[in-house]
């Protein structure tokens, strides 16, 4: 029998997802709606405990308050760059 890492090895590679300034503000934009959401909040509080929940508000607050929805450090970008760091297009909010 084959194991799972010969099959991985067989599969074709993930594309790489390529950022546009739509895509970035579109990010963003989802990512505002989900930090608004407060039945996820409330979730995550739970499921992270209160401590990192607030963290997490307060990252969120602190690129919001940045330079918003443009330059190299909008919310947009912020998303794009952990995408990549982790190889996780899993991770984009839309």
């Amino acid at each position: 029998p084959r194991h799972f890492g010969d099959i991985a090895a067989d599969m074709p590679d993930d594309e790489d997802i390529v950022f546009d300034d739509a895509m970035r503000e579109r990010e963003g934009d989802v990512l505002a709606k989900l930090m608004a959401n407060m039945t996820l909040l409330e979730r995550c509080s739970k499921t992270c405990g209160q401590d990192r929940a607030a963290e997490l508000r307060e990252s969120h607050r602190v690129v919001v308050a940045g330079p918003g929805k443009s330059g190299p450090h909008s919310v947009g970008h912020v998303v794009e760059a952990v995408v990549a760091k982790y190889g996780a297009p899993h991770l984009l909010p839309g």
